[in-house]
């Protein structure tokens, strides 16, 4: 493995995520990781005095106040010695106020000269000050479950549909600085399929060796995991949920071990909507989301080194995001997590759909009955052309295609040799088999994706 030998990174996202803490720990971890390498972070908002005041400044004020920070922050990175290889420079690209979402750019600020004279200079864009200052290779966007961000908002209470909005601005304007910041030297085309391809969307929860590879490692595949999420998770003997949970797991972290995997459990935020589903009579004013009804992710193993925890939250918040925005209509939450997944897709190289018609032969549900997500994921892998595989197991599951669903797969494509995947002996070797032919296709998804990247 070659290592580049500096990569400059742009890190956005809204309040709640404490970004600082996610680049501490990642900077630390590649300390430990690439001892040959040094890395480092600058936060923007480390150079505003008071962000409670800031927030009730007239916007020319806010403007001026955050542009000379983002000059400090940046001639701090300038004046490093010795300067570090891997650089993140973290700012927020919109703030929340007040029910108001705005965006402190001006798109005017002085011109470089070496240092940042903000009283002598000329004026040029702030886009163009970012892209020719530090001309950072990624712009990537950081998000974590609502719940959690929620509870870590101590200054001021967000409701839980202001959070998906803004979180959703953020991500909009991370891909619009992407397009205006990354010199062109670092990407080649635009691809439909790969058009983020420098502006990711990375969940936190992820484990520090996945970003890494995102950003250090371009030859590794980018794999998005699919599998069922809500008929483990809803199984009535515990032995059995937590059997089933626990497949998933070792499916999920096989892959992490050699891959760069999009995770979709690293935003878990269903339980949301059953949480509402088991309260819907209640009178209760609030509502507590436990650390059983989410999935455990260890957060030693994560980049925001926290478990997952209760929180207590408002019913009516509960009810404008996970109620049905109309009769038979899908809720808030629900179509953000479909967007949210097929965005994990547009990222990644191929999808691999573990057991998507699972148990459903034990059952004794229709042939070929994937679960909602699965299928769906599938589709969108399809539509944008990405590579598709798929893990069956054909003493539980039923078949996977049948006429008019849409997904047509070849026999290299489907791997359905091992019997009874709950026993490891068995799970084991069919994912070893999935690897092995992951890794045939390796330069051939690679060559696809870097015909529109650097």
């Amino acid at each position: 493995m070659t290592l580049p030998d500096k990569v400059r990174v742009l890190v956005t996202g809204h309040t709640g995520l404490y970004k600082r803490g996610v680049l501490d720990r990642f900077c630390k971890f590649l300390g430990t990781e690439l001892p040959n390498r040094t890395a480092a972070h600058y936060c923007v908002e480390d150079y505003i005095d008071d962000m409670g005041l800031f927030m009730t400044f007239s916007l020319a004020a806010q403007q001026e106040i955050w542009r000379k920070a983002v000059g400090k922050a940046l001639s701090a990175w300038q004046k490093a010695n010795p300067a570090p290889d891997y650089t993140f420079f973290s700012l927020h690209l919109t703030f929340h106020w007040h029910s108001h979402v705005f965006s402190p750019m001006s798109w005017r600020v002085p011109k470089d000269t070496g240092d940042f004279d903000e009283e002598t200079c000329l004026e040029d864009s702030f886009m163009r000050y970012i892209h020719g200052v530090y001309k950072p290779h990624y712009c990537i966007n950081l998000i974590d479950d609502i719940q959690a961000v929620q509870s870590r908002i101590k200054h001021h209470h967000f409701r839980l549909r202001e959070l998906l909005s803004w979180r959703d601005i953020e991500v909009m304007m991370t891909d619009l600085a992407a397009k205006l910041v990354v010199p062109a030297e670092y990407t080649h085309g635009d691809q439909p399929s790969f058009q983020f391809e420098r502006s990711p969307v990375i969940p936190i929860r992820h484990p520090p060796k996945m970003l890494a590879r995102y950003l250090f490692e371009p030859e590794v595949p980018r794999i998005y995991a699919s599998f069922p999420i809500g008929s483990p998770r809803r199984l009535e003997d515990s032995s059995e949920r937590s059997r089933a949970m626990a497949e998933i797991d070792d499916f999920r972290n096989t892959l992490h071990s050699s891959y760069c995997v999009f995770d979709p459990l690293t935003i878990d935020e269903l339980p949301l909507r059953d949480l509402l589903r088991r309260h819907q009579q209640s009178a209760a004013a609030k509502v507590e989301l436990t650390e059983s009804d989410q999935w455990p992710i260890p957060g030693l193993q994560t980049l925001c080194g926290e478990d997952r925890s209760k929180h207590e939250m408002s019913k009516d918040e509960l009810v404008e995001v996970a109620g049905p925005m109309s009769r038979g209509a899908k809720s808030e939450l629900a179509r953000q997590v479909e967007g949210r997944d097929f965005r994990l897709i547009d990222q990644s190289d191929c999808v691999v759909v573990y057991r998507p018609t699972y148990n459903t032969k034990a059952w004794g549900e229709e042939p070929w009955k994937w679960s909602t997500g699965t299928y769906h994921e599938a589709m969108r892998a399809r539509e944008t052309g990405k590579q598709l595989f798929v893990i069956r197991d054909p003493a539980c599951d039923n078949e996977l295609t049948a006429p008019n669903i849409g997904i047509e797969l070849t026999p290299s494509q489907v791997f359905e040799g091992q019997p009874n995947l709950n026993d490891p002996e068995n799970r084991k070797k069919v994912l070893t088999q999935l690897m092995e032919e992951l890794d045939r296709r390796r330069e051939t998804m690679i060559s696809r994706r870097r015909s529109s990247e650097c």
